[in-house]
């Protein structure tokens, strides 16, 4: 056994039901964050997602996946989960199955900590050319082609990993579609 073999930090499946009763709220990427974030009925535990979620002071928790950004998300306060072990301060999410998408990952996570209600905002279901609620350019651009069919689909499989589907909340209203 080797040094990398040794994590201390802790484990996502310690958190497995810990947040029962509790509501949680995802701040994605996508533009209508903001719009969605003023829509939430209460304010509870705040995830963010990958870099965007560096300008939220007073978040609780950061999703991260690639593990390029992983030197920059560590200097934020909020609690880290992503998969690797590289970390100690970090929660390794090695429990969740591979989908590709800090976004998708992070609903599984809050899910998995057993949140009653999971409020995701800023999520588009857009892949390729995007717009983001914290850029400061705005470009137009419509999302009627095979890669946004892709990936509702995609969103649609992710459904039979979530132990309580139901609990998610989208505004996307494809998204919502689909989780109803």
């Amino acid at each position: 056994m080797n040094r990398d073999d040794i994590f201390l930090g802790e484990y996502l499946e310690e958190y497995e039901g810990f947040y029962s009763g509790r509501t949680a709220v995802i701040l994605a990427s996508g533009s209508t964050a903001p719009e969605d974030f003023r829509r939430t009925p209460r304010r509870g535990v705040l995830f963010g997602i990958n870099t965007g979620a560096l300008i939220i002071p007073n978040l609780d928790f950061i999703y991260y996946l690639d593990g390029r950004i992983e030197d920059i998300v560590r200097t934020h306060p909020a609690k880290k989960i992503g998969k690797n072990k590289k970390f100690e301060d970090h929660i390794y999410a090695g429990i969740i199955p591979q989908m590709g998408n800090s976004g998708k990952e992070c609903i599984f996570a809050a899910d998995f900590m057993g949140f009653d209600s999971i409020y995701v905002c800023g999520m588009d279901g857009f892949s390729g050319k995007r717009e983001y609620w914290h850029s400061s350019t705005k470009e137009n651009f419509r999302h009627v082609d095979n890669n946004y069919v892709q990936h509702l689909e995609s969103f649609r499989n992710m459904k039979t990993f979530l132990k309580r589907p139901e609990n998610i909340k989208f505004f996307n209203e494809d998204l919502r579609k689909i989780y109803q």
